[in-house]
């Protein structure tokens, strides 16, 4: 009868939240959790004496409360990567949206550039003086400023590009020349320079050719490896780009 029935028990007081004190952090089971019927346990009792982080509630799986609410942490992409992105427009409904920061454009007049090549004899072999000397007035290199050879532009004497050695200090000295040993010659050149960088480049690529004929050796880059004809294209194109000094 109506005598059998009953108001329910008032509601527990709710247990304090040991987490209240972490901001963003609710004690609701994250959606994996929820979706297989899985629902965090009531954090035990602290008995007496023992340690606050034993009352830390957890999920069935065994983790804790701090680590499903965990959020990751957003990482802002670098330049490249928003580069390989389409831009988005700003519009009236997002105005804040800007397009990414494009790389500063370069002035071919302010660039500068270093071509360094090297004729290097083959592995274990050594070019002797005498024939390095040889090879120096057959490309026209004169010795001069620096105490290296230098080929000059015919029409205002200017030095395009030099040649030194390889081995420390780079030097030569033409009384000695006959003693000289070396596994190779370095060709360095700076543009801007006398002659527009496209045709001193060809100038001084041809001239190692030649003098790598002359001692039997060979063309290679600044690690000492053959100068191969994809590098050879490239540093080119970088060197077209630059006309001759004023």
């Amino acid at each position: 009868g109506a005598s059998q029935e009953r108001a329910p028990p008032p509601a527990a007081a709710a247990e304090p939240d040991p987490f209240a004190a972490l901001a963003g952090l609710r004690q609701t089971p994250p959606p994996e959790a929820a979706a297989e019927g899985v629902t965090p346990s009531k954090p035990p009792q602290a008995k007496k004496g023992e340690a606050a982080e034993r009352a830390e509630p957890s999920w069935g799986d065994g983790r804790r409360l701090d680590e499903v609410a965990k959020v990751p942490e957003r990482r802002e992409p670098v330049w490249e990567e928003r580069a390989t992105e389409p831009a988005t427009q700003p519009s009236a409904t997002n105005p804040e949206v800007a397009e990414p920061e494009a790389p500063p454009e370069t002035d071919a007049l302010h660039e500068e550039m270093l071509v360094v090549m090297t004729v290097m004899a083959p592995t274990g072999d050594q070019f002797i003086g005498a024939l390095v000397r040889d090879a120096m007035a057959a490309a026209k290199l004169q010795f001069g400023e620096m105490n290296v050879y230098h080929w000059s532009d015919p029409r205002s004497g200017q030095a395009v590009f030099s040649l030194a050695n390889v081995l420390n200090p780079g030097t030569f000295d033409p009384d000695n020349i006959t003693a000289l040993r070396t596994p190779g010659l370095a060709m360095f050149m700076q543009l801007p320079g006398p002659v527009a960088g496209g045709a001193a480049f060809d100038i001084m690529l041809e001239t190692a050719r030649r003098i790598a004929a002359e001692l039997g050796g060979r063309v290679c880059d600044l690690t000492r490896r053959p100068l191969t004809e994809r590098a050879i294209n490239e540093l080119r194109q970088q060197a077209a780009r630059l006309p001759a000094q004023p």
